[in-house]
């Protein structure tokens, strides 16, 4: 029996999905070794405790911009966190980025077959 016929659907959609989760996976595995100092030692992030938020952030955005952007010495933090982190905190952004992506190709598939 061969396992891949060209008119299976299925088996190519799942066979993507299956690559792609490895992906993630392989992706999450190497990023668990540059979490940045700022989430993992406590006096990095005392330092930048009024600029790192919780999930609350998403209702009040414009009030935490606005108290930034008000602020000389949290608009410097900011911009110290930014070239700091910004390369390593994109990186993980696209992982769960990815995460998300895959767990909707997942429910659509999950619901078409």
């Amino acid at each position: 029996m061969e396992l891949k016929k060209k008119d299976n659907q299925c088996i190519d959609i799942l066979l993507n999905l299956v690559s792609k989760g490895s992906s993630i996976i392989t992706e999450l595995m190497r990023m668990k070794d540059f979490i940045p100092e700022v989430y993992t030692v406590h006096e990095e992030a005392q330092k930048f405790k009024n600029l790192i938020f919780d999930f609350s952030y998403f209702n009040k955005i414009d009030s935490y911009e606005e108290k930034i952007r008000n602020n000389s010495s949290l608009r410097n933090l900011d911009e110290e966190f930014r070239e700091n982190y910004y390369d390593v905190l994109t990186r993980f952004y696209s992982v769960f980025n990815n995460i998300y992506k895959y767990s909707l190709e997942l429910n659509k598939f999950t619901s078409q077959f």
